[in-house]
């Protein structure tokens, strides 16, 4: 693992900090551990949503096209069946 300094923090966040540690019955460095993991891992989800959203548009996409060009086969498979049905009559 490796260290990490903050240097010139302000006097009134580093009693906020250390309330917030105090509530949660950790020290300062536990209590700003956890917030750094925390962020790391909110980010590393953000940027996992983000790609899963753009593949699940994609596949929006992919189905729209599908559905559009499914009802015009489907339209010109019925006009080819009433054509058939018409020539079979006559």
């Amino acid at each position: 693992m490796m260290d990490v300094l903050v240097r010139n923090v302000d006097d009134m966040a580093v009693k906020k900090l250390d309330q917030e540690a105090r509530k949660r019955g950790l020290s300062r460095e536990e209590f700003l551990r956890i917030q750094l993991q925390h962020i790391t891992l909110f980010n590393g989800m953000k940027n996992e949503y983000e790609r899963y959203e753009l593949a699940l548009n994609k596949v929006t996409e992919a189905l729209n096209y599908i559905h559009f060009h499914t009802a015009n086969l489907e339209k010109k498979t019925e006009e080819v069946l009433n054509a058939v049905n018409m020539l079979a009559k006559e």
